[in-house]
């Protein structure tokens, strides 16, 4: 169980709403119960998956993380800036995003992640320098993060939330992972899949530079996600050309999953 703000460090905590009320009246939280799965993807491909189920409808889950001050605070004030961005992409109106509008939702996406990795703590691989970074400038670091968002018509597709936790071994790099007080190894990077009504969001982070660097989507997928981190340059007109189908939700939510067992190896970050 944390004990102090995942943020600052201060206590007592409150609870964070992933996704926020004020979304409410455009998607209703109507689902009795729902379960969440953890997939931690271990050395050699060996992968450990976690499932639980919850009362209530997924969007209506909280995560015990943060202080009022911060939850008060910066958080709220991101809350603002960035709801008149995110309606209409909720809805699948027409708009356009300069490249502030990005950076502004590429913000609100990582608060989102990063408290969204705290409904199960032992598999929250982005880092306090991190996450420290999106509470004192409201941007998430350039070197190691990557957001992409589609827009996405749900049919039979499940999932709201996906996270996918990996762990960069010692024989893959010179360093030596982190590891919980159980000695479990802490995972350092990892995709999280968020679904708000019609924006999807893909996120992938790894204390390594470059393995997120070098994550990218084959076709088709990349012709249906539209990279909006790091550093936007041109307008983006939402929707995007095509929307995405179940098939390709599922395919990008499990994409880091899928080339991990595949054999994927990362780069060596010391080029040896």
């Amino acid at each position: 169980m944390l004990r102090t703000c995942i943020f600052c460090g201060k206590h007592p905590l409150t609870k964070e709403d992933v996704w926020p009320t004020w979304l409410i009246p455009y998607l209703p939280r109507t689902m009795p119960k729902h379960s969440e799965g953890s997939h931690l993807i271990q050395p050699l491909g060996h992968s450990t998956t976690t499932r639980e189920e919850h009362h209530g409808d997924p969007m209506s889950r909280r995560a015990e993380c943060v202080c009022g001050p911060c939850n008060n605070g910066w958080m709220s004030a991101l809350q603002i800036r960035a709801k008149s961005l995110v309606l209409p992409l909720v809805r699948g109106q027409k708009n356009m995003l300069s490249p502030m509008d990005q950076r502004v939702l590429a913000a609100w996406i990582a608060m989102c992640t990063i408290t969204s990795e705290y409904f199960v703590p032992s598999t929250a691989a982005i880092p306090w320098e991190d996450r420290d970074r999106v509470r004192h400038w409201t941007m998430p670091p350039q070197a190691n993060w990557k957001i992409w968002i589609g827009n996405y018509k749900r049919v039979n597709w499940r999932p709201y939330r996906i996270h996918n936790a990996l762990e960069i071994t010692e024989e893959e790099t010179t360093d030596r992972p982190a590891v919980h007080n159980s000695r479990v190894p802490r995972p350092n990077t990892q995709t999280t899949t968020l679904v708000f009504g019609q924006l999807f969001a893909h996120v992938a982070t790894s204390t390594i530079p470059e393995v997120v660097d070098r994550l990218t989507f084959p076709a088709p997928v990349s012709a249906i996600l539209a990279q909006i981190w790091p550093q936007p340059t041109s307008a983006l007109r939402w929707p995007l050309v095509r929307t995405m189908t179940d098939s390709d939700a599922d395919s990008a939510a499990a994409y880091l999953y899928v080339i991990r067992l595949s054999g994927w190896q990362p780069p060596n970050p010391m080029g040896a």
